[in-house]
């Protein structure tokens, strides 16, 4: 599959999980039973993954070892996430995975901070989610930073798809 369906198709994927993320942050589980909420929350995982995949790729020129280390870690962070208490990290795996998720998405999108782009927006506000988790940890109010942060993560993922999908690479194959 050429680099440009593939980053129209993430980008696509990634702003559908935005938007999804963003509607669960105001309704968490959208009052769905729990099969159901899991299967969601995990559906939205993998359009996350493509999302950032897409995000990473369409980027090249701006492409980076600190790039990479954070699409990396946000895959792992997923992936902790994904596996939840079965993991070594036990009870705890969420909050390390979101932790991870978190900072894996600020490394990722760290390049883009300099360009007047889509792109930088989504970077802008993947940063003010590293911002606002860390002032709620600090401020020990963290129930309250959380949804705000879901809220600027979800929007993050929006505009990074969007920044994705608008204009994808020309060309190469993956």
């Amino acid at each position: 599959m050429p680099t440009s369906t593939y980053c129209r198709l993430a980008g696509g994927l990634g702003l559908l999980a935005g938007v999804t993320r963003l509607l669960l942050a105001l309704a968490p589980g959208g009052g769905l039973a729990r099969p159901w909420a899991e299967t969601l929350y995990m559906s939205v995982d993998l359009g996350l993954l493509f999302g950032l995949t897409g995000f990473y790729l369409r980027h090249a020129g701006r492409r980076s070892a600190i790039g990479a280390l954070g699409l990396l870690i946000a895959v792992a962070g997923v992936l902790a996430i994904r596996t939840g208490e079965r993991s070594v990290l036990g009870p705890a795996a969420y909050g390390a995975g979101s932790s991870m998720m978190v900072v894996g998405c600020a490394l990722l999108s760290a390049p883009q901070l300099s360009s007047r782009t889509l792109a930088a927006a989504a970077a802008g506000l993947w940063w003010a989610v590293l911002v606002v988790v860390s002032a709620g940890g600090v401020l020990g109010h963290r129930s309250e930073f959380q949804s705000a942060a879901a809220g600027l993560f979800g929007l993050g993922m929006v505009v990074g798809g969007l920044a994705t999908w608008r204009s994808p690479p020309a060309g190469a194959a993956i």
